[in-house]
């Protein structure tokens, strides 16, 4: 009987359950349910139709995304893609900051940064596939920020072409393809390179999200770790996306330690505490780096 009633039950319905259960221990929902409630159903309809979907968090920052894009959903929900992330940067970003979110994806780091830093300070937003880049380029403008710099590259250890794979069941993990997937060709540069063309030789924050490329990327950013003794880099650090390409996570947080950069785990305040030993059982891993 379950059998049957998979097997006649719309993938919607058990999209929409699974997405009932990422939120409903959230504070937004635990403070107002049925108000949540609605919300899902009004993004699942959204979905159904193939619609982009817009919306405003409390704070009055505006996005428009594709309703695939897990991000999305968790800010749509949330009001920050990564909560004790957004708290510690509160803390740690000034008026005069500059922040280069690798992996911008629709742009949930990007345009919060751009407000925290205000006009003296400088984004540089990085996202490879074309497609995700033109939500960045929307959400930038709805939100009237000019201190954000947009770049439309994919980031690694040397200039050139690669494949992109979209995944469109998921927008927030297209990455660098390997064989036999889908893709599309783009440009692919150093991240120090970038930067100097573009006239930046001070980064106080870099955050990366890149879906195992990290190696390439960081390999391709060694003077502008080098050059900054007061970064901080964000990595998310995944087992099963670094073996894509054949690397691991052991191989990050080598190349990271021999810059002097200690890493970090944040608690649900923003707290930070030194992570002593990386236990590589775990799903994932968000890791703050800075030297002391």
């Amino acid at each position: 009987m379950i059998k049957i009633l998979k097997k006649i039950t719309p993938q919607f319905v058990f999209t929409f359950v699974g997405r009932y259960h990422v939120i409903k221990n959230t504070e937004s929902f635990l403070q107002q349910p049925l108000y949540s409630i609605l919300k899902l159903v009004r993004w699942t309809i959204f979905e159904l139709l193939g619609l982009d979907i817009s919306f405003t968090t409390p704070d009055g920052t505006r996005f428009t995304s594709m309703t695939r894009n897990y991000s999305s959903f968790i800010v749509y929900f949330t009001d920050y893609r990564d909560p004790s992330i957004q708290l510690f940067l509160n803390k740690h970003l000034t008026k005069d900051s500059i922040f280069v979110d690798a992996g911008a994806n629709i742009g949930t780091y990007t345009i919060r940064a751009g407000q925290q830093v205000g006009s003296q300070g400088k984004v540089i937003a990085v996202e490879a596939h074309p497609s995700i880049y033109k939500y960045l380029l929307k959400n930038i403008e709805l939100n009237n920020l000019n201190n954000i710099t947009p770049v439309n590259v994919a980031l690694g250890s040397e200039r050139g072409t690669t494949e992109i794979s979209y995944n469109d069941s998921n927008p927030g993990e297209t990455h660098v393809a390997i064989n036999g997937e889908k893709s599309i060709v783009v440009p692919i540069q150093t991240l120090d390179e970038v930067l100097e063309k573009l006239g930046v030789d001070h980064v106080d924050y870099l955050k990366i999200d890149v879906e195992g490329f990290e190696l390439p990327l960081l390999l391709g950013s060694q003077e502008t770790i080098k050059n900054n003794p007061e970064i901080v880099i964000q990595t998310e650090l995944v087992e099963k996306h670094s073996k894509r390409y054949g690397r691991s996570v052991t191989q990050i947080t080598d190349l990271l330690s021999s810059f002097g950069l200690i890493p970090h785990e944040l608690d649900f305040e923003g707290n930070p505490a030194k992570i002593e030993k990386f236990d590589l059982a775990r799903k994932e891993y968000d890791v703050l780096w800075w030297r002391e």
